[in-house]
């Protein structure tokens, strides 16, 4: 933010983004002025195996480097979205390119090993930052449940389920999530 002299902003993330959206909200809550959390991690839960696993010295290498493939990522996406049809090859082309970067597989299994959700849930009730938590009801990876926890955790949290949409649901329903956020924002 200081690089392209932004002072304050709204700020979003989806699924690992979103949980650490909240942890700089968290420890900069001078620099965001609005937080929105789509199919947050953020709480201090057990992550789905298939990441857990890559918290393991050489089982996470091993995992990241060999099975990251275009089939592998199809499967994440037929996990994460519940519109199928959306699912084509050039969505799998997008996803699984920048895990053609070693510095982005390297990042996947040390990020994972690098989470600390307990500290982060635990601050949520002093985190007085506005938020938007919007979860997708379908959602295979990150159960909507969690929508209802962050927003008993976060004193000024607006909850929005959306039936129909799964993990990824800015794939799945974008004029709905769209509309939710320019609505959050103060666009309407």
């Amino acid at each position: 933010m200081d690089a392209v002299h932004v002072r304050r902003a709204s700020v979003a993330g989806n699924s690992w983004s979103g949980g650490w959206a909240l942890s700089f909200a968290q420890r900069h809550p001078d620099r965001v002025s609005k937080l929105m959390l789509l199919d947050s991690s953020g709480l201090d839960v057990r992550d789905p195996w298939q990441w857990e696993i890559l918290k393991y010295p050489v089982v996470g290498e091993i995992l990241t480097n060999v099975f990251t493939t275009k089939t592998t990522v199809r499967d994440a996406a037929e996990n994460s979205l519940v519109h199928k049809d959306l699912v084509t090859r050039e969505l799998v082309n997008e996803w699984w390119a920048p895990m053609t970067f070693h510095d982005n597989l390297r990042s996947n299994y040390l990020l994972e090993r690098g989470l600390d959700w307990e500290v982060t849930e635990r601050s949520m009730p002093e985190t007085r930052t506005p938020t938007l938590i919007l979860w997708g009801k379908e959602d295979k990876v990150l159960p909507a449940r969690h929508a209802e926890r962050f927003g008993e955790l976060l004193p000024n949290a607006e909850v929005r389920v959306l039936g129909g949409c799964g993990h990824a649901l800015e794939y799945d329903c974008p004029g709905r999530v769209d509309d939710s956020l320019e609505d959050f924002l103060g666009g309407r």
